[in-house]
């Protein structure tokens, strides 16, 4: 039985993916943080608010139009609220975030609306 004599390597770097199984016998974690946290450890929660954070950072860019930046805060906000309570990252809503989120971020579009 895994649980509180776990090694240092497994909190910082988890027991590997659908690790909150071994740890909840057999059951998944209720939000994303935690099934990162129990998969990934704290690395792989950092790396998750890494990824927060560099796309709201995105989102704060002036030379870009105001309609892409609020998508783009919008899209951020819907997957903050989802994965703190419920799970996001397995989700097939993440589908469709993910493809807008990549083609606004990817997508060259000026000021002046041109491209």
């Amino acid at each position: 039985m895994i649980g509180y004599n776990s090694s240092s390597l497994h909190i910082l770097f988890g027991f590997g993916f659908v690790g909150s199984m071994k740890l909840a016998n057999g059951a998944f974690a209720h939000n994303d943080w935690l099934e990162i946290l129990s998969n990934y450890g704290i690395i792989g929660v950092l790396i998750y608010f890494f990824l927060f954070y560099s796309i709201i950072k995105y989102a704060w860019n002036r030379e870009w139009p105001k309609g892409k930046r609020i998508t783009i805060l919008t899209i951020v906000s819907m997957w903050l609220m989802i994965s703190m309570l419920s799970m996001w990252y397995t989700s097939i809503v993440t589908l469709f975030h993910s493809i807008i989120l990549a083609y606004l971020l990817g997508s060259k579009i000026k000021l002046n609306g041109g491209d």
